[in-house]
């Protein structure tokens, strides 16, 4: 039986104890941290007096009123000394009860694994149940290191030697997983908001004394409209990051627009010729003016190999580079050109792996039929890791030879290359 305080007039037998129909997920509060916000299904139904009426947390006290509405410490300083939310009735102090739920009595309810939406089948007391949690349970699930999957941490080696394949892991887990945490978040925040509710409300207590029940309706109506108020300067504070996050999208490409003017600049009488019908600078393609190729070659000849890199840019939103490598073959140097996912700033936000088409150009300077193109498809690559979320600065590239020997000399002009990297929708 509930054990009672009695601070008012209202003899405990007067209170309702009936138990809810059925068991229900339920979150505590006043308790251990191993129990406190964590939202327990239990096996059989609490009394519901044990429940705050208003906002439905198990507290280690429960105030209850002459109407049988019982509510937990911070829901009673909100509603005090107005009347009871529930039906409206009126309670002096003096009739209001202070109902006790001891930890020892709560750790002896049966429940069921807090993992249990994930396949724990385990149930016992709630302590048993914390232990269990914590030391024994198989059912937690982990976030893959490479895909970025959740995966069950018992499953992680297999999932990992098989490639990150889809089918190891439910695709709704990562919801079901954002519940619990979801609803411990909206609890804490709830009672953060009940506890400012409460010292704003004892600042106002005098003033309310002095007010008729007549005035209720009216005070209704300021709350509904402040609720408004709340609710639409939150809408305006989503639509202003959502502007935020398009300005910051914008800039990044503006600032990759102007990082390539320099090399734009001193190739102008090429660009004329070509900029009208070879390619344009968008969201989904740019342009690379790679300088010293002679040089480069010439070191190739000496030393088997060089590679040059492009400055990072943004390319349909992701971050990346261009890599050309001259590499000896016998007596001449072969041009190779290689595609470089690179970890950037809104990974957070992308879809992952990379999973768009690109093609990589070398631009002829006269003859737009002779320009040199070369394309990777992620979908059909044979090296999926290429696109996974980059773990280091950049992933390896995907790419292949574009000029064999000599045949590099139609697109040189003035020591300089120009090159390009597009998003397409369709197969080259």
């Amino acid at each position: 039986m509930p054990q009672a305080v009695k601070t008012g007039s209202l003899s405990t037998s007067t209170m309702t104890t009936v138990d809810e129909g059925t068991p229900s997920v339920k979150c505590f509060a006043g308790f251990s941290c191993a129990i406190n916000w964590r939202p327990t299904k239990l096996v059989a139904n609490l009394q519901r007096i044990r429940s705050c009426s208003l906002c439905g947390v198990v507290p280690n006290e429960t105030r209850v009123l002459p109407c049988s509405h019982a509510f937990c410490a911070s829901c009673f300083r909100a509603i005090h000394p107005g009347g009871c939310p529930i039906d409206g009735s009126s309670f002096a102090d003096s009739d209001v009860n202070r109902m006790e739920f001891s930890e020892e009595q709560l750790l002896t309810r049966q429940a069921h694994c807090w993992n249990a939406d994930n396949g724990c089948e385990f149930v016992g007391s709630l302590q048993d149940v914390s232990l269990h949690f914590d030391d024994d349970c198989d059912f937690h699930y982990v976030n893959c290191t490479r895909c970025n999957g959740y995966v069950l941490r018992r499953d992680i080696l297999e999932h990992y030697r098989q490639g990150c394949r889809k089918e190891n892991y439910p695709a709704n887990t990562k919801a079901q997983l954002n519940v619990a945490s979801d609803i411990m978040r909206s609890g804490k925040a709830a009672e953060a908001t009940l506890a400012r509710l409460a010292d704003i409300q004892a600042s106002l207590s005098d003033s309310l004394n002095r007010l008729s029940r007549e005035t209720l309706v009216g005070m209704r109506d300021v709350q509904s409209s402040v609720a408004a108020q709340t609710r639409l300067l939150s809408e305006l504070k989503e639509k202003q990051n959502e502007v935020d996050r398009s300005c910051t999208t914008n800039i990044n490409n503006l600032d990759a627009l102007v990082r390539g003017f320099p090399a734009i600049i001193r190739h102008r009488d090429w660009m004329r010729k070509v900029a009208s019908t070879a390619f344009s600078i968008s969201r989904d393609k740019v342009c690379w003016v790679a300088g010293d190729i002679e040089r480069h070659r010439d070191a190739a000849r000496q030393n088997s190999g060089v590679q040059v890199v492009s400055d990072k840019f943004l390319l349909a939103g992701y971050t990346a580079r261009l890599c050309l490598k001259f590499a000896k073959s016998g007596s001449s140097v072969d041009a190779h050109l290689f595609f470089n996912v690179c970890r950037g700033p809104d990974d957070n936000s992308l879809v992952w792996p990379f999973h768009r088409r690109v093609k990589m150009c070398f631009i002829h300077p006269s003859d737009r039929s002779k320009t040199k193109a070369r394309g990777i498809d992620p979908s059909s690559s044979s090296y999926p890791h290429c696109y996974y979320r980059p773990v280091e600065e950049h992933n390896t590239g995907e790419g292949g030879i574009m000029a064999e020997g000599s045949a590099l000399d139609d697109y040189v002009v003035g020591n300089t290359l120009l090159l390009t990297a597009e998003v397409v929708a369709t197969e080259w």
